[in-house]
């Protein structure tokens, strides 16, 4: 059995509700109402959010889909209306077969969290604009709060236990959703191609992701 770090968890969580959609996500807005909403009544709940200017909104999602993005797994295409405004993103893989990677992913992970984004997926994530926030609004967590109150907190420890996956499976997610690695893995990539590193020179190498 593994371990995964609450960061890696929260990761794959925005991605396995974006590969709910088979053709991405439209808007980050919507996004945090999926995750939301498919949490709150799960037994692992990756994030914290608090009522603001559009309902539920969580921080750390919208910090962890820049560093999907940075990653190199999902595209951020900007949405225009019929007038040419900007209306947001649609967030979608850069690789589709990525899609069912990851659903799968979580289904061992999270089986209850898979599950219950998906429900909300169906029932909430493919209303209009307007419908979908009048929902948030209706939210009874909601009631006699003030903006930037708490009304769902997270509940994933540091690192989490994984029966379904092995150390090594773990370690190996680990590496592919650690964005510190990754963009050092490029600059060393980079670097030796420009050569301006010598690798038979280099004894080892550390990267440590930020807190």
């Amino acid at each position: 059995m593994g371990t995964l770090s609450r960061k890696t968890l929260e990761r794959l969580t925005l991605l396995a509700a974006i590969a709910e959609y088979p053709d991405g996500c439209y808007g980050r807005e919507r996004l945090q109402k999926v995750v939301y909403f498919g949490s709150k009544d799960a037994r692992t709940k990756p994030f914290t959010f608090k009522y603001w200017n559009h309902g539920q909104y969580s921080w750390d999602i919208a910090d962890r889909a820049i560093e999907l993005a940075t990653l190199g797994l999902i595209i951020a295409t900007p949405l225009e209306t019929t007038d040419g405004e900007r209306e947001g993103d649609k967030l979608s893989f850069i690789e589709s077969d990525y899609r069912v990677k990851f659903q799968l992913l979580m289904e061992q992970v999270a089986p209850d969290l898979s599950g219950k984004l998906r429900e909300a997926v169906l029932g909430i994530g493919m209303m209009k604009h307007d419908p979908l926030e009048d929902f948030a609004h209706e939210d009874p967590a909601l009631q006699d709060k003030e903006r930037g109150d708490i009304i769902l907190e997270s509940n994933l420890e540091e690192r989490t236990s994984i029966p379904a996956l092995t150390d090594e499976e773990c370690e190996d997610i680990e590496l592919c959703l650690n964005p510190a690695l990754v963009s050092a893995a490029r600059r060393i990539v980079r670097a030796v191609q420009s050569r301006k590193i010598d690798l038979t020179k280099v004894r080892s190498v550390t990267v440590r992701e930020s807190a």
